[in-house]
């Protein structure tokens, strides 16, 4: 994989990557929807991206219908981009990073024909760049095996149910989320880390003043809630809530180094809890009475977003309880 997006990246530099103004859609099909989802809504310049039912015959499937694989649909994703921000050779970039576009109808243990990897091109350049980067890939041998990507026009995309929608930030805690999903939008993140934020950075302490305005850009519109608005997810949702990997967890804003897991203890809360940060001055702290309660409030001390609240009720050897929010994290697991 390393091999293959090292030749994208110098593919693009000759592709050329010029756009007009206003939003376009990319339409792409890489396996399961809810890990492509997760994916490509990282990155910046990407405002929406919608799962769905795409390629096949039958009008209006249900996910149901889907998984038998008989309609001949592809579980995709339409991702609705600002091509001054993010180009769509990039997101093609990202596609042929995203999964294993070589292994015919299936991704790891999902198997079928709704599962196979396919590019719904909307216009001629889009097929043309599709085409292209297909035919150099499997030139160059940037992969052990032949690119077996479908390529095909855009017809009808039907929208999948709601509970598929936004399916890894609502439902992070669930097996599937933490094995398959999370490795997967981690090994993403550090392969696209610099098209996702330009700020974010595991070793800098250096205090940023960025404006909402920028952070909205920038952060996916559930982590801006939740960091930049104080909003809160709810309680045994979060994808880190009852996690016991060792490791540490990162402001998922900026990169700010907070917790390490052997901090982490278990909570009946329904969110992450620690009984300390890592660093004293990697966390500051603010008075909170919003919701008629009294309430210290958590921020993170390079970027200042917010994390979550701090409690009195937490196990030694502090027993304090640094209550957080799974998306206001990032968790790297030790190597």
């Amino acid at each position: 994989m390393k091999r293959a997006f090292c030749f994208i990246t110098v593919l693009l530099l000759a592709f050329g990557t010029a756009h007009a103004g206003g939003l376009d859609t990319a339409t792409f099909a890489a396996g399961c929807f809810w890990c492509t989802e997760a994916q490509f809504k990282q990155l910046k310049g990407v405002k929406k991206v919608i799962s769905g039912y795409c390629g096949g015959h039958v009008v209006r499937p249900s996910y149901k219908q889907v998984c038998t694989g008989t309609t001949g649909h592809a579980e995709a994703c339409n991702i609705i981009y600002d091509p001054t921000q993010i180009t769509y050779d990039e997101l093609i970039e990202a596609f042929f990073v995203a999964h294993d576009p070589t292994t015919l109808n299936r991704q790891g243990n999902d198997v079928g024909t709704q599962y196979r990897s396919a590019i719904f091109f909307h216009n001629v350049t889009q097929k043309k760049k599709a085409e292209y980067y297909i035919r150099k890939l499997d030139a160059e041998k940037a992969y052990k095996n032949k690119i077996v990507t479908e390529v095909t026009p855009y017809s009808v995309f039907y929208t999948a149910e709601d509970y598929h929608q936004d399916y890894y930030n609502q439902n992070g805690s669930q097996p599937y989320c933490q094995r398959v999903i999370q490795p997967e939008v981690e090994k993403f993140r550090k392969v696209f880390k610099n098209k996702l934020n330009p700020y974010y950075s595991n070793t800098s302490t250096a205090q940023l003043k960025v404006s909402n305005a920028e952070w909205k850009k920038i952060l996916p519109p559930a982590l801006y809630a939740t960091a930049r608005e104080q909003a809160t997810e709810k309680a045994f949702t979060g994808q880190y809530w009852n996690q016991n990997a060792k490791g540490t967890y990162y402001c998922a804003v900026c990169g700010n180094l907070l917790f390490r897991s052997d901090a982490k203890f278990s909570s009946t809360c329904g969110w992450p809890s620690f009984f300390e940060p890592s660093r004293k001055n990697g966390v500051l702290y603010r008075e909170d009475n919003s919701h008629g309660m009294h309430r210290t409030e958590v921020l993170c001390a390079r970027c200042d977003s917010h994390l979550g609240h701090l409690f009195d009720d937490g196990p030694p050897p502090t027993h304090k309880r640094y209550c957080m929010n799974s998306i206001s994290l990032d968790f790297q697991p030790d190597k």
